[in-house]
């Protein structure tokens, strides 16, 4: 197989008021600004907001810059070596078959992760 490689920039924790410089808002917005695809990681635990806390993520990005949210994007959902297994399975009924389920700690999902990465690259190539 091929290798590849890409610049992943992180993100961390943008807030509710991020565009009008909560935070470290502006700061962290200008970055995605540069990106290709811009990936939602979201912790797995907080899945009963998933579709609220996309909506605030979104809307930051919105206020921050329209143009935005016309750029491909994946949801991850992380932490799943944490969660019951059986809780997991009811979560992965509930949500969009197109989120990513993984764990940074025990690697579960990552492949796939990257394969849709390169997926997405691939695509705007």
């Amino acid at each position: 197989r091929e290798f590849k490689s890409f610049v992943l920039a992180d993100i961390p924790g943008i807030i509710e008021g991020a565009a009008e410089g909560k935070g470290l808002g502006i700061q962290f917005l200008k970055h995605i600004q540069r990106t290709r695809v811009i990936i939602y990681l979201v912790d797995i635990f907080t899945a009963d907001d998933i579709d609220k806390t996309l909506e605030i993520l979104k809307n930051e990005l919105y206020q921050f810059d329209r143009e935005l949210l016309k750029r491909p994007h994946l949801v991850v959902l992380n932490k799943i070596d944490l969660m019951d297994p059986k809780r997991l399975k009811a979560i992965s009924k509930r949500v969009s078959p197109d989120y990513i389920f993984c764990s940074a700690q025990s690697g579960a999902g990552i492949k796939k992760l990257l394969n849709r990465i390169e997926h997405e690259l691939d695509r705007q190539r």
